[in-house]
Order: C-alpha cells, then structure tokens, then sequence
C-alpha cells in the first residue's frame, strides 16, 4: 500500500505547513498586541483565542491546490494499478 503511504505523507506535509502559516500569523498578532498594551495579554486555559479569524483566501487556495495535486495522483495511482492488474 505504498499509494496510501504517499497520500498520508502528503496530506502531513500539506497540514504542517498549514499550521505553521497559522501558528505564525497567530504569533504575529501577539507580538503586536502586546506592544501595543505593552504587556503580554493572557490566554484562556484551553490555550486558544476566543477570536480566531477565518483562513484567509491565500490558504484556502493552498486546500485547493493540495487536494486537487492529491486527487490527481490517487486517480493516476488508481489507472497504474488497473493497467498492471490488466497485463
């Protein structure tokens, strides 16, 4: 099952980069508001803002890319499969 391997692979490599964009637009506020305040503003227990925006469209573009780049190659891994099961 090594098609099922690369597509895990992918869709990791796809959510990292997904959650380091997040975690950096994330910290980049912080370090605005807090000089702004001029001190560090504290979080709920949970560790997460009660405001979190929505993705913005650049990421949304990224989702869209990485699922039709994984669609593709599933389809192509499929038709492989299929023409090696044929021979």
């Amino acid at each position: 099952m090594p098609l099922v391997g690369i597509i895990v692979a992918a869709i990791d490599s796809f959510l990292l980069l997904l959650v380091m964009d997040s975690a950096r637009s994330w910290f980049t506020k912080l370090q605005t508001r807090e000089k702004s305040i001029g001190k560090k503003k504290e979080l709920p227990p949970n560790g997460k803002e009660s405001g979190d925006d929505a993705p913005s469209s650049a990421t949304k573009q990224r989702v869209a890319a990485a699922k039709q780049y994984i669609e593709k190659h599933y389809k192509e891994q499929m038709k492989h499969l299929q023409d090696r099961k044929e021979r």
